[in-house]
């Protein structure tokens, strides 16, 4: 199973709110003409006019139509250009209005603000915030905390901009941020969590870590910072995905491997738990805004509302925060355990003397992939081996690709606000549970067959399992598929599902007793030749078919649907319309036939 590695998506539970700003900012737009003079106030002299129009334009961000509108209007370059303004409360604004288009405006945004030189703005403030860190949160005054909440927005750019933009990674390498991050890198600050959020993003690129001065005191806090139980869960996780990151530096030998994985994992199990009400939290969420007086004075009430929407959109967001921390814990946790690996990929080609095709960056890796490292690298994984057991993590796992959703009947108000903060949660708990469900393929792959062979009865009950999910699942795809609806949320459920299955037929096929392997029914082998069979069912899915077919198609006594695995896999072979597909057809018939001395060989092939 491939390596999981979602971590450039957008997570909108980036947002934090600007409490300082003014109480009365335009916050929905009627006109083109709200709009520019909007930009016109962000031009005044006046430094609370400029707030005012920022704080409106924060708020504008989040509206995909607004958005567009006011990125017509050039708000991009007039951000840019004031985030160089001199008074930090004032920057403090025009940074969460840059924050909000990034992140909602994704990918072309982010490129429009760098070509406006925002990383230039950006770094233009470290030296000064720096020189007052730590003192800003040791001794809080009014000034400091400006002062760190304006550096915390900068962060959060920068997180943003590497969620949205790989290539701000190599830009970060090579800039003054490395001169600056580890310093701001302190347990007791409240900018830890952004801090370890971008340090987790810029360790991916292993220039950024060869520029820190002092490595080895970072890996030590970050040991420190995932080890600790009672810390933020959010902040300890990213830690943790931090030393993974850091996993293949030389640096991390004196760290000790066995320290490093055991931190790693345990951060990771600690943050994929999930032990709250969700459906009570919610329920309160709703009674917020539905407990709102009448008043005759309509003003009053319109501002009493929008209070309470505020107070359960930061509830909102919170709850937010915990299901993305999940989803992020397990894909950690899938990355941990997946047999792929940037690193055995460089070596194999190494090895191999072969001349291939790299990129820059990926010929700068090869070329520190001396005998040192390869021998560190062996280590590791040895270690790796020794210290881990994924049959510990996997019950957990399991319960997490069953969590419920929401029912819609929640909405008993009918509130059209609250419709879209159970659709916003649904979506979020649906990614737990496709991240549960590649986290778990990828612990199955890594059990031994030992504990296999213990627990054949719950693998063989989980592939049945995981088949009526994937039937299922699939049956409301095709639906989709056939009124021209997207339905690649479903499908990826399905071919995550089927990925289950063939973990469990690969790892019980390791087993040396013929009973304990996996034993297709007629009706499920039938199933999945239909799938594959189907018109509108992605190659990949298919794919993942055929894999399971190249093992239970190997097993004795079950001539009939060995002949119709046998058929199918011909059948691809002569009429697919894709390469990958007939490929992975003629290794399944390899795999099935080539040793001519089983039962079916003679009547099927």
């Amino acid at each position: 199973m491939g390596k999981i590695n979602n971590k450039k998506s957008k997570r909108k539970n980036n947002e934090k709110q600007n409490t300082s700003s003014p109480q009365n900012p335009i916050t929905s737009s009627s006109s083109s003409t709200a709009f520019l003079q909007v930009l016109q106030n962000l031009e005044s002299e006046d430094l609370n006019t400029v707030s005012w129009s920022a704080v409106s334009l924060s708020h504008f961000a989040k509206n995909d139509s607004d958005r567009t509108v006011l990125v017509k209007y050039n708000v991009i370059g007039l951000l840019a250009s004031k985030l160089n303004i001199a008074n930090e409360q004032i920057a403090l604004s025009i940074a969460t209005a840059i924050k909000n288009f990034c992140l909602y405006g994704g990918e072309e945004i982010s490129k429009e603000f760098l070509n406006k030189g925002l990383l230039g703005s950006i770094f233009s403030w470290f030296p000064a915030l720096s020189d007052k860190f730590p003192k800003m949160f040791l001794t809080p005054t009014e000034e400091s905390q400006h002062s760190q909440a304006l550096l915390d927005q900068l962060l959060s750019i920068l997180v943003v901009l590497c969620e949205s933009l790989s290539q701000t990674i190599q830009t970060l390498s090579t800039s003054i941020l490395p001169n600056y991050l580890p310093a701001l890198l302190t347990p007791l600050s409240p900018l830890t969590p952004t801090v370890l959020q971008l340090l987790y993003h810029v360790t991916d690129e292993a220039k950024f870590f060869n520029r820190i001065a002092k490595p080895n005191e970072i890996l030590i806090t970050l040991g420190q910072l995932a080890s600790e139980t009672n810390y933020d869960r959010f902040a300890r996780v990213h830690a943790a995905a931090t030393l993974y990151n850091l996993r293949n530096e030389l640096a991390v030998e004196k760290f000790g491997f066995s320290q490093l994985w055991q931190t790693v994992v345990n951060a990771s199990i600690a943050a994929s738990q999930w032990d709250h009400d969700l459906q009570g939290e919610v329920v309160k969420l709703r009674d917020l805004v539905g407990s709102v007086t009448s008043n005759s004075d309509q003003i009053a009430s319109t501002v009493q509302r929008e209070m309470k929407l505020a107070k359960r959109e930061a509830g909102e967001d919170s709850i937010l925060q915990e299901l993305h921390t999940i989803v992020f814990a397990l894909e950690l946790l899938a990355n941990v355990f997946s047999e792929d690996s940037k690193w055995d990929d460089a070596i194999d080609f190494q090895n191999s003397g072969m001349e291939v095709e790299v990129e820059e960056d990926d010929e700068f890796e090869m070329e520190i992939l001396d005998e040192d490292m390869e021998e560190v690298m062996d280590q590791e994984e040895l270690t790796k081996k020794k210290v881990l057991n994924p049959a510990d993590i996997i019950p957990g796992v399991i319960g997490l690709t069953h969590v419920n959703l929401l029912s819609a009947e929640l909405n008993s108000t009918g509130d059209e606000d609250f419709a879209k903060t159970i659709s916003k949660l649904n979506a979020t708990l649906v990614a737990v549970r496709l991240r549960a469900l590649g986290c778990l393929s990828n612990l199955l792959m890594a059990v031994d067959s030992v504990w296999a062979s213990s627990k054949a009865a719950d693998l063989k009950s989980l592939w049945d399992t995981a088949y009526l999910e994937a039937q299922s699942m699939c049956q409301v795809a095709v639906e989709k598929k056939v009124t021209n609806s997207d339905a690649s949320v479903e499908f990826e459920a399905v071919e995550s599902w089927i990925s289950i299955m063939w973990a469990v037929s690969r790892v019980l096929d390791s087993v040396g007793d013929l009973s304990l392997k996996i034993t297709s029914t007629e009706i499920q082998t039938i199933g999945l030749i239909q799938a594959c069979t189907n018109p509108y069912i992605p190659d990949s899915i298919k794919i993942r078919c055929i894999s399971i077919f190249s093992i239970i198609g190997k097993l004795q006594n079950q001539i009939s649907q060995n002949r119709m695995i046998g058929e199918y896999l011909m059948l691809t072979i002569e009429q697919a319309p894709s390469l990958e597909l007939i490929s992975e057809a003629l290794n399944a018939v390899y795999d099935v036939y080539a040793d001519k001395i089983f039962d079916y060989d003679s009547p099927v092939f």
